[in-house]
């Protein structure tokens, strides 16, 4: 048996001065886009995360605003394509 799962993916880096200092990445199901996505913060430097950890966190911030903006669409997206089913 083989099963498909659809999901949208976010990818992010967090660059200062040339270096990767931190990663995030979400997924939102697209088949349940009311399920909580998948989330994930990570260090890529640490000494570099550590110095920067203000602005690390600023960008992990606002990825999450795109993150639940995009999820927010994608509601609304299956919510019309219900209704023109129904």
């Amino acid at each position: 048996m083989f099963n498909l799962t659809k999901k949208t993916t976010f990818e992010g880096i967090t660059t200062i001065d040339g270096i990767n200092v931190a990663g995030c990445r979400a997924e939102i199901s697209s088949e349940n886009p009311n399920d909580m996505p998948t989330l994930t913060h990570y260090p890529i430097d640490k000494n570099a995360y550590m110095e920067n950890r203000t602005q690390c966190l600023q960008d992990y911030a606002e990825f999450l605003n795109a993150v639940y903006a995009a999820q927010n669409d994608l509601i609304a997206e299956k919510a019309a394509a219900e209704t023109t089913e129904g």
